[in-house]
């Protein structure tokens, strides 16, 4: 088993701050807490860290505070990069297609301009 490298966490586009920046302090240091613990943990828990079926590719990052349930949308790029997109504040047990097709789309966009910029 080799040395676990840290994870570096790439905020792709302002969809995740459009998110973060209307969260109250707590809120905004528990994600936080989350995002360091994703960063430097080789298992992370399928409670906080999951592969979403059916997505090709995407991983969610679930993070429960007092003000609700959010969801953050997030997926691997070469060298360990993790790429952080869009979240949401989860309002019912499924996950929004809406949501879904946004972080596609999203993903999708990623790997245009990253091919088109080399």
């Amino acid at each position: 088993m080799g040395i676990f490298k840290p994870r570096i966490l790439i905020f792709y586009g302002d969809y995740f701050w459009d998110v973060f920046d209307t969260l109250n302090k707590e809120s905004q240091e528990k994600f936080n807490r989350i995002l360091r613990l994703i960063s430097t943990t080789e298992n992370i828990s399928k409670s906080i860290f999951k592969h979403v079926t059916d997505s090709r590719g995407l991983f969610e990052i679930r993070i429960e505070t007092l003000t609700g349930r959010y969801r953050v949308f997030c997926f691997f790029d070469r060298n360990n990069r993790l790429i952080i997109i869009n979240g949401f504040l989860k309002k019912s047990a499924n996950t929004p297609k809406k949501e879904l097709q946004k972080a596609m789309r999203i993903r999708k966009e990623y790997f245009t301009n990253v091919i088109d910029s080399n």
